[in-house]
């Protein structure tokens, strides 16, 4: 009995979703592997001072080293398996608390203040992923440090529906390629680099959760709403 035939125009849709989700996947494994590279080298460095050097002071210097670099590593682990995690042992929730430790983590020790006035609350996984991604998107375009304020975009604090992120500060403006993936303009393709995996990301999950990005200027920056 002949099988039933494809129709190559459905076929051929399906073949471009897979390239498509696979080369997000690749900038995203490219990107995370670029972050972790300075704490993940910084802690080999240590640890090699430790094993060549006897000196009191300098293993008192490497130890220093060694935690400052695991504590930094954990931290954008810690964010990074929110963001891009697709399964997380919590399920299909994600409490707004654990997205607000893992951004004030991540942030910590660096020229970024963070305003975060979101209720706590349990949030849908992918529009919890979806306000971090757009976090970190705010959090690159302020080169010189400000205010990352994160807050109900609508007068609403307990869901993500409406969140503004909002960057102030001295050089602060969005990313164009980041602007042109998250309104849709700029398709993945070849030319995109790791450093896009994150807005290719969000533009990703905007449409499954059906929340569009706005985006907006802001006094001293720019505002990223949903």
């Amino acid at each position: 009995m002949a099988g039933a035939r494809q129709d190559p125009a459905a076929t051929q849709k399906g073949e471009r979703g897979g390239m498509t989700s696979l080369k997000l996947a690749g900038l995203m494994c490219s990107r995370l592997c670029h972050d972790l590279a300075g704490p993940i080298g910084a802690l080999q460095n240590g640890i090699e001072l430790m094993a060549e050097d006897d000196d009191p002071d300098l293993q008192a210097q490497a130890m220093d080293l060694v935690a400052m670099a695991s504590d930094q590593a954990g931290r954008k682990l810690r964010f990074y398996r929110l963001v891009f995690g697709a399964g997380l042992a919590g399920g299909e929730d994600l409490p707004s608390e654990e997205c607000r430790a893992a951004l004030a983590g991540l942030l910590d020790g660096g020229r970024i203040q963070l305003d975060w006035s979101l209720s706590d609350g349990v949030w849908p996984r992918q529009l919890g992923r979806l306000v971090l991604a757009l976090t970190l998107i705010a959090s690159q375009g302020m080169p010189r440090g400000g205010r990352l304020a994160v807050a109900p975009g609508d007068g609403q604090a307990t869901e993500p529906g409406g969140v503004a992120v909002t960057c102030a500060g001295e050089g602060a403006a969005l990313d164009q390629g980041a602007a042109g993936f998250l309104s849709g303009e700029r398709a993945l393709d070849d030319a995109a680099t790791p450093g896009d995996a994150v807005a290719c990301l969000a533009y990703e999950l905007s449409g499954e959760t059906a929340r569009p990005v706005t985006i907006e200027a802001a006094d001293g920056g720019f505002r990223l709403r949903l």
